[in-house]
């Protein structure tokens, strides 16, 4: 696969300082760039299940003090907008680490990659 077709994933020293960020503070910000990919890409409508489970689960976790530099949080940030929007919200259940959010946002998933499916091919049709 050519370089330029790889979907970005993390690296070990981003993958580490995604790791040191709390929960809170990671999920809220894949929150923001999961609804900013759907904007973009014109599927918010479909994606909200997906954004408002994440922004709920972002809230059942304290708030961590940052103790990163800003510079290391933006290049983290840099990687996370390239990634595919369902790659970044099985991200966020990772990162969740609770078993009864990742019961309900795999499907939430799911439904709307088979969601995204149909409007291509009725797309397509037209």
């Amino acid at each position: 696969m050519p370089h330029a077709d790889r979907p970005p994933k993390l690296d070990k020293q981003q993958r580490a300082k995604f790791n040191s960020m709390g929960k809170r503070d990671a999920l809220l910000l894949i929150q923001s760039i999961l609804t900013m990919n759907a904007t973009t890409n014109g599927f918010l409508h479909l994606a909200k299940d997906i954004l408002d489970l994440v922004a709920k689960e972002a809230m059942k976790h304290n708030a961590v003090e940052e103790a990163s530099s800003e510079s290391a949080h933006r290049r983290l940030e840099r990687v996370l907008v390239r990634m595919p929007f369902h790659q970044l919200a099985l991200l966020s259940v990772s990162k969740a680490n609770r078993a009864e959010f990742g019961e309900v946002m795999v499907p939430c998933i799911e439904k709307l990659t088979d969601d995204l499916e149909t409007a291509r091919n009725i797309d397509l049709k037209v």
